[in-house]
C-alpha cells in the first residue's frame, strides 16, 4: 500500500482481501474450530469445503486459472 498512498480502491482491496482470507475462508475451512458446526465432518463434505475456500480465496486474489 506504500506505492499506492491515494488510490481508494487498493486500499479497499487490501482490506476486504485480509478480512475474506483471514476470517471468512478459514471459517469455512474448519466450521468446528469457531462453533459453526458440533460434529466431526466426513472426507467428502470436507473435501467440498476445501474447494470452496480455495475458490474463494482465488476471487478474492483476483487469480485467474489457465486451465
Amino acid at each position: 500500500m506504500l506505492n499506492y498512498p491515494d488510490n481508494a480502491a487498493v486500499r479497499h482491496h487490501a482490506v476486504t482481501s485480509f478480512i475474506f482470507l483471514r476470517f471468512f475462508t478459514a471459517a469455512i475451512l474448519s466450521p468446528t474450530m469457531f462453533n459453526l458446526r458440533s460434529d466431526i465432518l466426513d472426507s467428502s463434505v470436507q473435501r467440498t469445503l476445501t474447494l470452496i475456500s480455495k475458490s474463494i480465496s482465488g476471487i478474492v486474489n483476483c487469480v485467474s486459472s489457465k486451465s
